[in-house]
C-alpha cells in the first residue's frame, strides 16, 4: 500500500505527466522519436526494444485477464461486444450529426452503457442468445487479436476515443461502487502487517515470475505503459497545456483502484503459500464488494471488468 502511494505521488503522476509535456511541445511524437531526436539513433533504437518490451508484458497481462474473466461469459462478452457499436455511433454523432455536442453524446452513452451491463444479464439467461457469446479461451483470444487490428487501422474518432471516454464512466463508476461496497460490507482483513519469509509463512509465488514480477511492481505505481500513452494518442488530443494537468489525475485514479485491489489480497489472505489460490482475480474480487447491491454476484463480476 505504502509502494503504491508513494509510488503514484512521487515517481507515476510525475513520469506520466513530463512525458506528456514534453510529447505536447514537441507535435505529439512519440517517446522512441524523442529519445531518437535528443541521444542519438543508437538511444533511439535502444528506447523503442524497451517500449516494445512494455507492451509484450502488459499486452500479455490483459490479455490473460480479459480472456479468463470472459470465457464462458456471456454476460460480460456481451456488454463489452455492446461497446464496439456504441463506440463507433458516438464517434458519427459528435463529428457528423451533431459536432460538438459533447453533452448529448455523453448522456446517450452513458445510459446505453447501463443498458448494456443490465441487458447482459438477459442475454446470459436466455438460452437463445447466450450461446452467440459463450466462447472458449482460444476464440477469445483470436477474437481480440482481430479486434485490436481492426482497432489499430480505424480512425482514432471513430472508435477507440469515443470506447475510451466510454470507459472512463465505468472505471470512474466501479471505483465509487467499490468504495460504498467497502464502507456496507467493511470486510475484516486477515493477513497481518508484517509477513516472514525465513518460517515460509510470507507470500509465497509458485507460477512463473514473467510477467507478473514486472506488473506486480509497476501496475499502480510507476508504469511504463502509461508513459507510452503519453507520448502516443493523449498528445494528439490535447488542444492547450493547461487541460493536460487532468491528464495526471489518471495516474491517481490507477493507483486508487490498485489499492482497492490490495485490500481485496488482505481479505481473502490465510497464508502466504495459500494466497494464490485463495485471492480472486480483478473481476471477481471486485464482484466481491458489488454483490450488496441489485447486480448480485454475476453482475457485479461484470461490473468489476
Amino acid at each position: 500500500m505504502i509502494w503504491i502511494l508513494a509510488g503514484v505521488v512521487l515517481a507515476g503522476a510525475v513520469q506520466d505527466f513530463m512525458v506528456l509535456f514534453v510529447s505536447t511541445r514537441r507535435d505529439g511524437r512519440s517517446l522512441g522519436e524523442l529519445v531518437k531526436e535528443e541521444m542519438g539513433p543508437t538511444a533511439g533504437v535502444l528506447a523503442l526494444v524497451a517500449c516494445f518490451m512494455i507492451m509484450v508484458i502488459i499486452l500479455a497481462v490483459l490479455a490473460m485477464i480479459v480472456v479468463k474473466a470472459l470465457t464462458h461469459s456471456p454476460w460480460g462478452t456481451y456488454t463489452v461486444a455492446f461497446t464496439i457499436p456504441l463506440a463507433i455511433f458516438m464517434g458519427i454523432y459528435i463529428r457528423y450529426l451533431r459536432p460538438g455536442r459533447i453533452g448529448e453524446v455523453s448522456v446517450i452513452g452513458l445510459v446505453m452503457l447501463v443498458f448494456a451491463i443490465i441487458s447482459g444479464g438477459w442475454v446470459a439467461e436466455s438460452p437463445t442468445w447466450a450461446p452467440w457469446f459463450d466462447y472458449t479461451g482460444v476464440q477469445l483470444t483470436w477474437i481480440l487479436v482481430g479486434y485490436g487490428f481492426v482497432a489499430a487501422v480505424l480512425p482514432v474518432w471513430l472508435l477507440l476515443a469515443p470506447r475510451d471516454y466510454l470507459s472512463t464512466f465505468l472505471k470512474i463508476g466501479t471505483i465509487v461502487g467499490l468504495a460504498i461496497g467497502i464502507l456496507i460490507m467493511r470486510p475484516t482483513l486477515t493477513m497481518p502487517a508484517l509477513t516472514k519469509f525465513v518460517d515460509g509463512t510470507g507470500p509465497v509465488w509458485t507460477g512463473n515470475l514473467f510477467p507478473f514480477l514486472f506488473i506486480t511492481i509497476a501496475c499502480g505505481a510507476v508504469s511504463g505503459f502509461h508513459a507510452l500513452i503519453s507520448s502516443g494518442t493523449t498528445p494528439k488530443n490535447v488542444g492547450q497545456r493547461k487541460p493536460g494537468l487532468l491528464y495526471r489525475l489518471r495516474r491517481h485514479v490507477d493507483g486508487i483502484l490498485r489499492r482497492y485491489y490490495g485490500a481485496g489480497g488482505g481479505l481473502y489472505y490465510r497464508s502466504g503459500r495459500l494466497l494464490r489460490d485463495e485471492q480472486p482475480d480483478g473481476g471477481a474480487g471486485a464482484g466481491g464488494y458489488h454483490r450488496c447491491g441489485r447486480l448480485g454476484s454475476a453482475g457485479g463480476e461484470r461490473l468489476g471488468l
